[in-house]
């Protein structure tokens, strides 16, 4: 996660503002105050399930990697974790906060915490005397190494991260120029690169892991409790597939830009070893020519403005020509978060694969000012096909021309596009011409591999594309074997590495983690958004919808990417995962997340983050966008989710579906998913009825399909639409998952049935699990968890409920209680209790037992998310 959200971590209530419209808490009879303490360990109620957790962390040995899981080295007992990020302070507590925090986490469930930002510039890692990252401040490490002992002690695994947010400063040894690297945050990609940032990072690895913790007596290199080692955070020098150097590379200040240019040179100088060889090469003419008009505008097109913000003005000021747009002026207030939230678009191109056009513009503007020039598909999935431009723009009228070849082409969906959102200022376009053309000579004048000067690509050809793609990859690649070889033979490393997550630089990840020891991955649904200035605590939205609608129409959510970039016979680890707060819809990520993963057979899921805890902190209310810790709408839901992943209860899907793409493929321009739909016509793959995983498989030239069904599966995934609307339901044999609108409704999970009236906005989500293992049918002993929204006192959202900007309320925080009849087909069943927020039983809810089945009521009057059934 980027590490901006240290503002969102600290996002608390203040006063309301007269342009958002304040929902009244009296009328809100459904909704009551449900604070788990973060200190709470209660033993032995039904949602203490602390004893998942065998004690010490690497009670068992090393965690190791066998048939494609992760198991216990002394056992050979497969592990899967439950796991949670811990993030800025929360990795630096009090040795009293942490002996509570470690109990807590272990009474839900968790059995893994990610130690991240932990390397930002204000961390109190860093001894400040020194002004750099190189130095560690001694208290800040006493408390790190006293929490992971507390972790260790609990039955809680870490995973270290090494870098996710230190920039590297003139304090480090680098020229005054790498504070001038911002195009990337904490200095990424050319940190893949760069020989002082790579010696850097050893040295930090170093410092970091073969310390002693003088709590375990033991280096982090040797503690068993080390699971996992991360080397990057986010981080890709490759990129993606289509991206243009002068997206990223153009813009490093020197001796950075120098540097990168250096080994280009080198890497061509190796393959072609002249410039003769490397013109023919680079030079080839297209499969099929270029046909249709020279001239691909002119005075009958328009210019058309996509706007999210509203603000953007476009005023025409000269006349087009048969060839050529007609000029305008555009004024645009101020950046936004994304810069493509702004554009300009020529739309309906025709653009033939492999052909060779020229765009010439005069532009200027009234400060200085990149504006991004590229074509793209003018439909989903809106892919670039072919040029990506920089256009540096300033007062001055100047000249501009770029040649570029097609690729990836639809007749008569090809858009010329310029990028507004990076900057404001009034630009202005004259003279706009594509036209088709022919590619002489790629090289500027003066240029060659003789001279060692030549300059980044403006991938004017399909083989210079090639070229720049496997020149970014293959030293990305060089980079992550060389840190995976320091770590394991120089280190001695016992914990499972990997560099970073699969979808950064995908499809190259699947060469880049070939060699990791697992594959991890991020996903967030609907991260809140920011139209204005990154982070802006006032100007941001969440489109706030369920996932489930997107489940239902196909579409895959979260788990589409996830699914997909799973890598074939290894662990897979999704490390950051969040439907962020405030949603409506918030209650559905760990069901959907722990029931699906555990279908699909996955090893780890984290939570994104924690968020803040101890000891005179008011923590009653949900602190922001992605906390956990006091939201009931999660934290509520991870001991169940603890059950059904960890410890399986719903078991993995016997049907699988299994991609094998070429060996070329991670140098390729298409991305995973894209893959997938060319080889199952043009659709995802049934994502829940298959485990899904691709494969780098060198005896094919094309993607290949390959199923396999196994025999019938007690589990049942799917998604479907209802006159209620869309619902997600996973049934397994020992648990149960549900979330959607459900007013109105039964919903029929296998030995348990919900009737539910008409409620609220009729969204709910729901886990069922036993608590002895035993089928639903069959077990004495069962918790139900369920609730809708979860909400602070006097949370104020806009008209159209997208954002409550600053006005996150204040605590007692509220869950909403769901009305519903639950039917279960066990007679066993005798009582029902509703838990307080310690999972104590405070009130029974009567039970009747008839024709073999048992049935009772809840709702909001009992005041709980949690229902303990038992005998």
């Amino acid at each position: 996660m980027r590490t901006f959200i240290v503002f969102a971590l600290g996002l608390i209530c203040l006063a309301a503002t007269t342009v958002f419209a304040r929902a009244d808490d009296a009328k809100l009879p459904s909704m009551f105050p449900f604070v788990i303490p973060w200190d709470d360990a209660t033993p032995g109620t039904a949602v203490d399930v602390s004893y998942l957790n065998a004690k010490p962390a690497g009670v068992n040995g090393f965690i190791v990697v066998k048939d494609g899981r992760f198991v216990e080295a002394k056992t050979g007992k497969r592990i899967r974790f439950m796991a949670t990020n811990f993030t800025f302070a929360s990795d630096f507590p009090s040795h009293e906060d942490a002996d509570k925090v470690a109990a807590h986490l272990a009474k839900l469930g968790i059995n893994l915490v990610r130690i991240h930002h932990h390397d930002i510039d204000h961390s109190p890692l860093w001894d400040k005397s020194t002004g750099g990252h190189t130095k560690f401040d001694p208290v800040a490490v006493d408390k790190l190494d006293y929490l992971l002992a507390q972790f260790k002690k609990n039955g809680i695994y870490v995973d270290l991260n090494l870098h996710v947010s230190r920039k590297f400063t003139a304090a480090d040894g680098f020229p005054a120029s790498v504070n001038d690297i911002t195009d990337v945050e904490f200095d990424k990609r050319i940190d893949n690169l760069d020989r002082r940032m790579i010696d850097l990072q050893k040295q930090f690895a170093k410092d970091y892991l073969t310390r002693v913790n003088p709590y375990t007596g033991l280096s982090y290199v040797n503690d068993p409790a080390v699971a996992i080692i991360e080397i990057n955070n986010e981080n890709t020098l490759a990129g993606w597939p289509t991206e243009s150097p002068n997206q990223f590379f153009d813009k490093l200040p020197e001796p950075f830009r120098g540097e990168v240019v250096r080994l280009w040179n080198d890497y061509l100088l190796r393959k072609y070893r002249t410039t003769a060889v490397l013109r023919k090469a680079w030079v080839k003419a297209p499969a099929a020519a270029a046909t249709g008009p020279v001239d691909l505008l002119g005075s009958n097109l328009k210019w058309r403005v996509e706007d999210r913000v509203g603000d953007v003005k476009l005023t025409t000021v000269g006349p087009g020509t048969t060839s050529t747009m007609p000029a305008v002026d555009i004024v645009n207030p101020g950046p936004t978060e994304q810069a493509w939230w702004k554009q300009l678009h020529v739309t309906g191109l025709n653009l033939n694969e492999g052909g060779v056009y020229m765009l010439s513009l005069r532009a200027k503007s009234d400060r200085e000012q990149v504006v991004q020039a590229y074509t793209s598909l003018d439909q989903d999935d809106w892919h670039h096909l072919g040029l990506d431009a920089s256009l540096k723009v300033g007062p001055d009228w100047h000249t501009f021309r770029y040649v570029f070849q097609a690729v990836r082409t639809m007749p008569g969906h090809a858009r010329l596009s310029f990028i507004l959102g990076t900057s404001a200022g009034e630009l202005s376009l004259a003279d706009v011409k594509l036209s088709r053309t022919t590619s002489d000579d790629v090289l500027d004048k003066g240029q060659s591999l003789e001279a060692h000067n030549l300059d980044f690509p403006m991938l004017t050809t399909n083989e210079q594309r090639s070229d720049w793609r496997k020149f970014l990859v293959d030293t990305e690649l060089a980079y992550v074997n060389e840190m995976r070889a320091y770590l394991r033979n120089d280190l001695k490393v016992h914990g499972n590495i990997v560099d970073t997550q699969m979808s950064y630089g995908d499809p190259a990840g699947f060469l880049r983690e070939a060699d990791s020891d697992f594959i991890d991955n991020h996903a967030y649904w609907q991260h809140p958004h920011f139209p204005g200035r990154p982070w802006d605590p006032v100007n941001w939205l969440v489109p706030n919808s369920p996932m489930t609608d997107d489940l239902v129409k196909g579409n895959g959510g979260n788990f589409a990417h996830l699914a997909c970039e799973r890598m074939a016979g290894k662990p897979y680890t999704v490390s950051e995962y969040n439907h962020p707060a405030p949603s409506d819809y918030q209650a559905e990520m760990y069901p959907e997340v722990a029931s699906y993963a555990a279908a699909q057979d996955w090893d780890a899921i984290f939570q994104f983050d924690y968020g803040n805890y101890g000891t005179g902190r008011t923590l009653d209310r949900i602190q922001g966008f992605f906390t956990m810790q006091g939201n009931p709408a999660k934290e509520a839901f991870v001991p169940a989710a603890a059950l059904i992943f960890r410890q399986g209860l719903i078991a993995p899907l016997s049907s699988k579906a299994t991609l094998h793409v070429p060996a070329s493929f991670p140098y390729g321009i298409d991305m995973t998913t894209e893959l997938w739909r060319k080889a199952s016509d043009g659709k995802l793959p049934d994502l829940t009825a298959n485990r899904i995983a691709t494969v780098v498989d060198r005896t094919v030239t094309a993607p290949k399909l390959v199923r396999s069904t196994g025999p019938a599966s007690a589990t049942s995934v799917k998604a479907v639409s209802s006159p209620a609307g869309s619902q997600y339901l996973a049934v397994g044999s020992a648990a149960s998952a549900a979330a959607g609108f459900f007013g109105g409704e039964q919903v029929d999970l296998g030995t348990a049935k919900l009737t539910f009236p008409e409620f609220g906005n009729n969204f709910a989500a729901l886990t069922l699990t036993t608590l002895d293992a035993k089928p639903l049918g069959q077990s004495s002993h069962l918790l139900l968890t369920i609730t809708g929204k979860a909400e602070n006192l006097g949370m104020v959202w806009n008209a159209d409920r997208t954002s409550v900007g600053r006005n996150w309320g204040r605590g007692p925080v509220q869950a909403e209680g769901i009305p519903a009849t639950v039917t279960l087909a066990n007679a066993s069943v005798k009582h029902v209790w509703a838990l307080d927020p310690t999972g104590a039983r405070v009130k029974e809810v009567p039970v009747t037992v008839s024709g073999g089945k048992a049935s009772f009521t809840i709702g909001p009057d009992y005041r709980t998310v949690w229902y303990e059934i038992g005998e």
